[in-house]
């Protein structure tokens, strides 16, 4: 069942947003991880943990930003006059 099928045009309209996002968010959460396993030293007593913990708060942040844009065009599309959507372009990414 592809997308537009479903009724979902909002994921259609938002182009390569949720890719990018996802792919983002993937690599941030790599590079806490793999940061946050580094040894302490003389100016860092803790390590780098708290470096996790602020990798996970970026992705979160995008995560809700990616919502939020895609909220703003659902809302967009209901109240202003709908137009045609591609459905064929997009439907490899969806």
């Amino acid at each position: 069942m592809d997308a537009q099928s479903s009724g979902a045009q909002v994921i259609e309209t938002s182009g390569d947003i949720p890719n990018v996002t996802n792919v983002a968010v993937f690599a941030i959460s790599l590079f806490s991880l793999r940061a946050s396993g580094l040894e302490a030293t003389p100016h860092q007593s803790y390590g780098f943990f708290r470096i996790e913990i602020i990798g996970a708060l970026v992705s979160i942040q995008m995560i809700w930003l990616q919502d939020g844009i895609l909220v703003h065009e659902a809302i967009d599309r209901i109240i202003s006059d709908p137009h045609e959507v591609d459905g064929v372009s997009n439907e490899p990414i969806t």
